[in-house]
């Protein structure tokens, strides 16, 4: 065992301690009234989805990026969980007739819409046979679907709309559509399946295709207390509330995104669970950054030893410590390891 495989199990240990540490002071610094228990994930979440291996440039830095929290306010709080390879986002499939729980199924990413872009121009006459329009019109349209349906896709999530003819050929074929999602859900399917964002269905390439192990549709029927308002467009007072969540589970990358989902209590109270989560993830990201750099230094500080015990003369050039560093810490990728490494060397 070297220097720096002993570092790691103290660190593993002090790690989790204090970050269900962070967790508690934060919940009872943001509430006047007793503070809710912290469900089981809220604690052991923050370690796991630290201790994944994010990923260097272009991704982003903040490792919040990559872990998403949703709120469902009912069941027991002993429900939440961690999903470790998921992306977890509030939509529903564009008709009720197309599958909304698959197994392994093929993601296609399109920005944009798919419709059909009336053009004008003055040399087009002002006036056309609503016939023709209406052909021209489907006759792009099957041809933008044959061009999405080369590909074989279970689901098709768009940026925008789907026109109304489009979506009964694709509910045809068996693809599952889903309309409006936001540009930072697309990227988050892009880098935990692989897909490409295609801007056009002309885009659409077989390397375009994401794969995941399960894509599945899931409605929660919430209880809000009066006056308490819910998430985008559940905001409202008092009553309650259907949460609709769309899961595309069991992604092929690892560490590239997880997913947390906390039930229990009520919407603000599980919003203070949700900001003191958010800060323990950061946290215990930056805790084992340095204890990365504590090994580093360990392992370091070990070859030195090693090299002041040889009698060669003249002895070999000493190691720089810096290298040793950047071994280590190109292995634990952390967004400070490039400005750390400029003065690693005393």
């Amino acid at each position: 065992m070297d220097a720096a495989d002993a570092v790691r199990p103290s660190r593993a240990a002090s790690s989790s301690a204090s970050a269900a540490s962070v967790v508690s002071n934060d919940l009872a610094a943001n509430q006047n009234r007793q503070p809710p228990p912290a469900p089981p994930a809220a604690s052991s979440s923050s370690s796991s989805s630290s201790s994944s291996r994010f990923p260097p440039s272009p991704y982003v830095m903040d490792p919040r990026e990559y872990v998403k929290i949703k709120r469902i306010a009912t069941g027991d709080p002993r429900d939440s969980r961690v999903l470790p390879r998921a992306v977890v986002f509030r939509r529903n499939v564009a008709h009720r007739r197309m599958a909304s729980s698959r197994g392994a199924s093929r993601i296609v990413l399109l920005a944009g819409a798919l419709e059909y872009q009336r053009g004008e121009s003055p040399a087009a006459p002002r006036l056309s046979s609503m016939d023709a329009l209406l052909d021209q019109e489907h006759e792009h349209l099957r041809a933008a679907v044959a061009r999405v349906c080369d590909l074989a896709p279970d689901v098709l999530c768009v940026e925008r709309t789907v026109a109304r003819f489009a979506q009964e050929l694709l509910l045809e074929r068996g693809v599952s559509v889903v309309l409006r999602v936001k540009t930072s859900a697309l990227r988050r399917l892009a880098r935990s399946t692989g897909a490409s964002i295609a801007a056009a269905v002309d885009e659409l390439t077989e390397n375009a295709v994401g794969v995941c192990g399960e894509f599945r549709v899931e409605s929660h029927a919430e209880t809000r207390e009066l006056g308490e308002e819910g998430e985008g467009e559940d905001a409202g007072g008092g009553g309650g509330g259907v949460k609709t969540l769309m899961t595309f589970d069991k992604c092929p990358a690892v560490g590239l995104g997880c997913s947390v989902l906390l039930k229990g209590a009520s919407a603000r109270e599980l919003g203070v669970v949700k900001t003191a989560l958010r800060d323990a993830i950061v946290w215990a990201h930056h805790a084992e950054r340095e204890g990365a750099w504590l090994a580093a230094f360990a392992t370091a500080a070990a070859d030195d030893d090693d090299d002041d015990a040889t009698s060669e003369w003249p002895p070999p050039p000493p190691q720089s410590r810096a290298v040793a560093i950047r071994r280590v810490l190109f292995s634990h990728w952390s967004p400070y390891d490039r400005v750390r490494v400029v003065n690693a060397d005393p």
